[in-house]
Protein backbone atom coordinates (compact mmCIF):
# COMPACT_ATOMS: atom_id res chain seq x y z
CA UNK A 1 0.00 0.00 0.00
CA UNK A 2 2.00 3.35 -1.27
CA UNK A 3 0.82 5.86 1.26
CA UNK A 4 0.43 9.06 -0.88
CA UNK A 5 0.55 12.64 0.67
CA UNK A 6 -0.91 15.64 -1.15
CA UNK A 7 0.28 19.25 -1.32
CA UNK A 8 -2.26 21.93 -2.91
CA UNK A 9 -6.24 20.54 -2.67
CA UNK A 10 -7.80 22.79 -4.66
CA UNK A 11 -9.30 21.82 -8.37
CA UNK A 12 -6.52 19.57 -9.76
CA UNK A 13 -5.44 18.00 -6.19
CA UNK A 14 -9.01 17.57 -5.23
CA UNK A 15 -9.00 15.64 -8.51
CA UNK A 16 -6.31 13.76 -8.14
CA UNK A 17 -7.56 12.89 -4.15
CA UNK A 18 -10.37 11.37 -5.77
CA UNK A 19 -8.94 9.18 -8.03
CA UNK A 20 -5.94 7.60 -5.32
CA UNK A 21 -8.92 7.72 -2.53
CA UNK A 22 -10.38 4.78 -4.75
CA UNK A 23 -7.45 2.84 -5.63
CA UNK A 24 -6.90 -0.02 -3.99
CA UNK A 25 -3.43 0.02 -3.62
CA UNK A 26 -2.77 3.86 -3.00
CA UNK A 27 -3.55 5.44 0.53
CA UNK A 28 -4.54 8.83 1.12
CA UNK A 29 -2.02 9.97 3.99
CA UNK A 30 -1.23 13.86 4.08
CA UNK A 31 -2.29 16.98 3.07
CA UNK A 32 -0.72 20.37 2.84
CA UNK A 33 -2.54 23.38 1.66
CA UNK A 34 -2.01 26.82 3.16
CA UNK A 35 -5.68 27.34 2.97
CA UNK A 36 -7.44 25.92 6.20
CA UNK A 37 -11.04 25.31 4.88
CA UNK A 38 -8.86 22.95 2.07
CA UNK A 39 -6.64 21.08 4.20
CA UNK A 40 -9.47 20.71 6.30
CA UNK A 41 -11.54 19.00 3.67
CA UNK A 42 -8.54 16.94 3.00
CA UNK A 43 -8.56 15.10 6.90
CA UNK A 44 -12.68 15.05 6.62
CA UNK A 45 -12.99 13.83 3.52
CA UNK A 46 -9.92 11.09 3.09
CA UNK A 47 -8.65 10.83 6.72
CA UNK A 48 -5.69 12.89 6.13
CA UNK A 49 -3.34 13.92 8.58
CA UNK A 50 -2.88 18.04 7.92
CA UNK A 51 0.58 19.08 7.74
CA UNK A 52 1.85 22.66 8.45
CA UNK A 53 4.30 22.91 5.26
CA UNK A 54 5.37 21.17 2.23
CA UNK A 55 8.47 20.16 4.05
CA UNK A 56 6.60 18.62 7.09
CA UNK A 57 4.61 16.58 4.61
CA UNK A 58 7.61 15.23 2.49
CA UNK A 59 9.42 14.03 5.88
CA UNK A 60 6.29 12.75 7.21
CA UNK A 61 7.13 8.79 7.54
CA UNK A 62 3.48 7.84 6.71
CA UNK A 63 4.49 9.54 3.21
CA UNK A 64 6.31 7.35 0.52
CA UNK A 65 4.86 9.72 -2.56
CA UNK A 66 4.06 13.14 -2.96
CA UNK A 67 1.09 14.25 -5.08
CA UNK A 68 2.06 18.17 -5.74
CA UNK A 69 -0.90 20.18 -7.43
CA UNK A 70 -0.16 23.37 -5.88
CA UNK A 71 0.15 27.13 -7.37
CA UNK A 72 2.66 27.18 -10.35
CA UNK A 73 5.13 29.18 -8.27
CA UNK A 74 4.93 26.72 -5.79
CA UNK A 75 5.36 23.94 -7.21
CA UNK A 76 9.85 24.01 -6.15
CA UNK A 77 8.61 24.12 -2.55
CA UNK A 78 7.46 20.28 -2.76
CA UNK A 79 9.33 19.03 -5.43
CA UNK A 80 12.70 19.68 -4.05
CA UNK A 81 12.43 18.41 -0.56
CA UNK A 82 10.23 15.15 -1.90
CA UNK A 83 13.50 14.64 -4.21
CA UNK A 84 15.78 15.24 -1.49
CA UNK A 85 14.15 12.95 0.49
CA UNK A 86 13.83 10.41 -2.45
CA UNK A 87 10.27 10.04 -2.58
CA UNK A 88 8.51 10.03 -5.73
CA UNK A 89 6.93 13.08 -7.01
CA UNK A 90 3.85 13.95 -9.74
CA UNK A 91 3.78 17.36 -10.43
CA UNK A 92 1.18 19.11 -12.33
CA UNK A 93 1.84 21.39 -14.94
CA UNK A 94 3.90 23.86 -15.71
CA UNK A 95 6.24 21.88 -13.72
CA UNK A 96 7.52 25.32 -12.29
CA UNK A 97 7.82 29.27 -12.92
CA UNK A 98 11.08 30.44 -13.96
CA UNK A 99 14.21 28.71 -16.04
CA UNK A 100 16.40 28.86 -12.24
CA UNK A 101 13.59 26.74 -10.46
CA UNK A 102 13.86 24.17 -13.60
CA UNK A 103 17.71 24.22 -13.11
CA UNK A 104 17.06 23.48 -9.53
CA UNK A 105 14.62 20.54 -9.99
CA UNK A 106 17.21 18.60 -13.18
CA UNK A 107 19.79 19.14 -10.10
CA UNK A 108 17.55 17.82 -7.49
CA UNK A 109 16.61 14.86 -9.39
CA UNK A 110 19.77 14.45 -11.11
CA UNK A 111 21.28 13.16 -7.58
CA UNK A 112 18.19 11.29 -6.27
CA UNK A 113 16.64 7.75 -6.61
CA UNK A 114 13.31 9.19 -7.43
CA UNK A 115 11.61 10.61 -10.04
CA UNK A 116 8.92 13.44 -11.11
CA UNK A 117 6.55 12.49 -13.52
CA UNK A 118 4.66 16.01 -14.88
CA UNK A 119 1.13 16.08 -15.33
CA UNK A 120 0.61 16.10 -19.05
CA UNK A 121 -2.92 14.73 -19.40
CA UNK A 122 -3.76 14.65 -22.79
CA UNK A 123 -0.50 12.67 -23.36
CA UNK A 124 -2.99 10.05 -21.54
CA UNK A 125 -5.94 10.73 -24.06
CA UNK A 126 -6.46 7.72 -26.35
CA UNK A 127 -7.25 10.41 -28.82
CA UNK A 128 -4.19 12.36 -28.85
CA UNK A 129 -2.55 9.31 -28.68
CA UNK A 130 -3.62 7.89 -31.56
CA UNK A 131 -3.25 11.58 -33.16
CA UNK A 132 0.39 11.59 -32.28
CA UNK A 133 0.54 7.30 -33.26
CA UNK A 134 -0.83 8.70 -37.08
CA UNK A 135 1.41 11.17 -37.67
CA UNK A 136 4.67 9.20 -36.85
CA UNK A 137 3.17 6.93 -38.82
CA UNK A 138 3.48 8.79 -42.13
CA UNK A 139 -0.16 9.10 -43.12
CA UNK A 140 -0.44 12.88 -44.08
CA UNK A 141 3.89 12.14 -45.47
CA UNK A 142 5.96 14.36 -45.05
CA UNK A 143 5.02 17.11 -42.16
CA UNK A 144 4.99 20.92 -43.62
CA UNK A 145 3.34 22.98 -40.52
CA UNK A 146 0.46 22.51 -37.80
CA UNK A 147 -2.06 25.23 -36.20
CA UNK A 148 -2.77 25.34 -32.39
CA UNK A 149 -6.14 26.94 -31.12
CA UNK A 150 -6.92 27.17 -28.10
CA UNK A 151 -8.80 30.50 -26.54
CA UNK A 152 -11.09 30.02 -23.29
CA UNK A 153 -14.12 32.47 -23.94
CA UNK A 154 -15.35 31.89 -20.35
CA UNK A 155 -12.21 32.97 -18.06
CA UNK A 156 -13.42 34.62 -15.14
CA UNK A 157 -10.00 35.27 -12.71
CA UNK A 158 -10.35 38.66 -11.13
CA UNK A 159 -7.18 40.81 -9.45
CA UNK A 160 -5.84 38.88 -6.29
CA UNK A 161 -6.57 35.92 -8.04
CA UNK A 162 -2.95 34.20 -8.72
CA UNK A 163 -3.89 33.36 -12.12
CA UNK A 164 -4.57 36.91 -12.89
CA UNK A 165 -1.06 37.67 -11.87
CA UNK A 166 1.57 37.31 -14.94
CA UNK A 167 4.53 37.52 -12.68
CA UNK A 168 2.97 34.01 -10.65
CA UNK A 169 1.01 32.14 -13.41
CA UNK A 170 2.64 33.27 -16.83
CA UNK A 171 -0.15 34.10 -18.02
CA UNK A 172 -1.77 32.04 -20.56
CA UNK A 173 1.37 31.17 -22.21
CA UNK A 174 3.09 29.63 -19.53
CA UNK A 175 -0.26 27.54 -18.05
CA UNK A 176 -2.48 26.55 -20.57
CA UNK A 177 -0.60 26.42 -23.48
CA UNK A 178 2.15 24.34 -21.96
CA UNK A 179 0.15 21.04 -22.91
CA UNK A 180 -0.04 22.04 -26.55
CA UNK A 181 3.65 22.97 -26.25
CA UNK A 182 4.48 19.15 -24.98
CA UNK A 183 2.36 17.83 -27.82
CA UNK A 184 4.11 19.76 -29.86
CA UNK A 185 7.95 18.85 -28.74
CA UNK A 186 5.71 14.95 -28.18
CA UNK A 187 4.82 15.39 -32.41
CA UNK A 188 8.09 17.05 -33.97
CA UNK A 189 10.90 16.58 -31.79
CA UNK A 190 13.29 19.50 -31.02
CA UNK A 191 12.10 23.32 -31.49
CA UNK A 192 14.78 25.95 -33.02
CA UNK A 193 13.30 29.43 -32.92
CA UNK A 194 10.08 31.11 -31.92
CA UNK A 195 8.22 34.54 -32.09
CA UNK A 196 5.71 35.96 -30.49
CA UNK A 197 3.55 38.70 -29.46
CA UNK A 198 1.22 38.60 -26.11
CA UNK A 199 -0.64 40.86 -24.10
CA UNK A 200 1.00 39.05 -20.94
CA UNK A 201 -1.89 39.68 -18.74
CA UNK A 202 -1.46 43.33 -18.81
CA UNK A 203 -2.49 44.58 -15.71
CA UNK A 204 -3.46 48.33 -17.31
CA UNK A 205 -6.54 46.48 -19.04
CA UNK A 206 -10.06 47.13 -17.24
CA UNK A 207 -10.14 43.23 -16.81
CA UNK A 208 -7.76 40.34 -16.40
CA UNK A 209 -7.35 38.76 -19.86
CA UNK A 210 -4.43 37.00 -21.98
CA UNK A 211 -3.68 36.48 -25.49
CA UNK A 212 -0.79 35.13 -27.78
CA UNK A 213 0.15 34.63 -31.03
CA UNK A 214 3.45 32.78 -31.83
CA UNK A 215 5.38 30.96 -34.80
CA UNK A 216 7.68 27.92 -33.55
CA UNK A 217 10.03 26.66 -36.10
CA UNK A 218 11.57 22.99 -35.67
CA UNK A 219 14.34 21.55 -36.54
CA UNK A 220 12.57 19.08 -39.08
CA UNK A 221 11.47 22.78 -40.50
CA UNK A 222 7.66 21.98 -39.49
CA UNK A 223 5.77 25.69 -38.89
CA UNK A 224 3.67 25.59 -36.08
CA UNK A 225 0.95 28.01 -35.94
CA UNK A 226 -0.51 29.34 -32.38
CA UNK A 227 -3.36 31.10 -30.94
CA UNK A 228 -4.21 31.15 -27.34
CA UNK A 229 -6.44 32.99 -24.64
CA UNK A 230 -8.13 33.38 -21.98
CA UNK A 231 -10.92 36.07 -22.91
CA UNK A 232 -13.93 36.58 -20.98
CA UNK A 233 -16.39 36.48 -24.04
CA UNK A 234 -16.50 34.78 -27.47
CA UNK A 235 -16.02 31.57 -28.79
CA UNK A 236 -13.59 28.90 -26.99
CA UNK A 237 -11.95 26.44 -29.21
CA UNK A 238 -9.35 23.63 -28.33
CA UNK A 239 -8.08 22.01 -31.71
CA UNK A 240 -4.78 20.97 -32.98
CA UNK A 241 -4.38 20.33 -36.41
CA UNK A 242 -0.99 19.29 -38.47
CA UNK A 243 -0.61 19.52 -42.36
CA UNK A 244 1.38 17.25 -44.53
CA UNK A 245 1.89 16.77 -48.22
CA UNK A 246 -0.34 14.29 -47.88
CA UNK A 247 -3.27 15.22 -46.75
CA UNK A 248 -4.20 16.87 -43.38
CA UNK A 249 -4.97 15.60 -39.33
CA UNK A 250 -7.01 17.70 -37.08
CA UNK A 251 -8.41 16.53 -33.14
CA UNK A 252 -10.68 18.80 -31.09
CA UNK A 253 -10.40 17.56 -27.34
CA UNK A 254 -13.25 15.69 -26.28
CA UNK A 255 -14.52 14.54 -30.06
CA UNK A 256 -14.86 11.20 -30.70
CA UNK A 257 -12.95 10.96 -33.72
CA UNK A 258 -10.10 12.51 -35.83
CA UNK A 259 -10.68 14.28 -38.47
CA UNK A 260 -8.58 13.46 -41.97
CA UNK A 261 -8.20 15.04 -44.89
CA UNK A 262 -6.38 13.00 -47.31
CA UNK A 263 -4.98 14.63 -50.64
CA UNK A 264 -7.11 14.54 -53.31
CA UNK A 265 -9.91 12.24 -51.46
CA UNK A 266 -12.85 12.99 -48.74
CA UNK A 267 -13.09 14.07 -45.71
CA UNK A 268 -12.59 10.71 -43.29
CA UNK A 269 -13.37 10.31 -39.66
CA UNK A 270 -10.72 8.15 -37.72
CA UNK A 271 -11.88 6.42 -35.00
CA UNK A 272 -9.40 5.77 -31.92
CA UNK A 273 -10.41 3.11 -28.71
CA UNK A 274 -12.45 5.47 -26.29
CA UNK A 275 -12.44 4.64 -22.77
CA UNK A 276 -14.71 6.10 -20.08
CA UNK A 277 -11.79 6.08 -17.81
CA UNK A 278 -10.39 9.97 -17.37
CA UNK A 279 -7.41 10.53 -18.33
CA UNK A 280 -6.31 12.10 -15.02
CA UNK A 281 -7.28 8.54 -13.83
CA UNK A 282 -5.25 7.14 -16.58
CA UNK A 283 -2.14 9.42 -15.66
CA UNK A 284 -2.20 9.00 -11.92
CA UNK A 285 -2.32 5.03 -12.33
CA UNK A 286 0.70 5.08 -14.07
CA UNK A 287 2.48 7.19 -11.76
CA UNK A 288 1.39 4.55 -9.20
CA UNK A 289 2.66 1.52 -11.53
CA UNK A 290 5.95 3.08 -12.92
CA UNK A 291 6.67 3.53 -9.14
CA UNK A 292 5.56 -0.25 -8.15
CA UNK A 293 7.87 -1.67 -11.11
CA UNK A 294 10.60 0.91 -10.41
CA UNK A 295 10.42 2.35 -14.19
CA UNK A 296 10.88 5.84 -15.19
CA UNK A 297 7.57 7.93 -15.39
CA UNK A 298 6.13 8.28 -18.63
CA UNK A 299 5.85 11.64 -18.44
CA UNK A 300 9.41 12.90 -16.96
CA UNK A 301 10.59 16.22 -15.40
CA UNK A 302 12.93 16.52 -18.77
CA UNK A 303 9.28 16.77 -20.84
CA UNK A 304 8.06 19.80 -18.39
CA UNK A 305 11.56 21.38 -18.52
CA UNK A 306 11.57 21.34 -22.22
CA UNK A 307 7.47 22.90 -22.36
CA UNK A 308 8.90 25.58 -20.06
CA UNK A 309 11.81 26.43 -22.49
CA UNK A 310 9.92 26.88 -24.81
CA UNK A 311 6.65 28.99 -22.82
CA UNK A 312 9.19 31.18 -21.48
CA UNK A 313 11.21 31.82 -24.67
CA UNK A 314 7.97 32.83 -26.50
CA UNK A 315 7.23 35.32 -23.10
CA UNK A 316 10.97 36.21 -23.99
CA UNK A 317 10.36 37.15 -27.15
CA UNK A 318 6.87 39.09 -26.63
CA UNK A 319 8.69 41.40 -24.26
CA UNK A 320 11.58 42.22 -26.29
CA UNK A 321 9.75 41.67 -29.63
CA UNK A 322 12.60 39.70 -30.94
CA UNK A 323 13.32 36.23 -32.50
CA UNK A 324 14.62 34.06 -29.86
CA UNK A 325 16.54 31.03 -31.34
CA UNK A 326 16.39 27.54 -28.68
Amino acid sequence: MLKVGIVGLGRLGGTHANIIAALPDAKLTAVYDPKPEAAQLGKEKYGMAIMGSAQELVNSPEVDAVCVASPTYCHIEAVLPALQAGKPVFCEKPVCRTWAEAEQMLAAEAKSKSRVAVGFVRRFHPGQQKFVELVRDGLVGRLRFCNVDLVVGVFKRLPGDWFADFQLSGGVILDMLAHHLDLLNWSFGAPARVYCESLLLDPSLPEPNDYASATLTYKNNVICNILCGWQRFGRSANCYEIYGDNGSLTYSWGAKHIVHFPKGGEKQEIAFEATDESPYATEIKSWLACIAAGTPPKVTLQDGVDSLRIALAMITSSQEKRLIHL
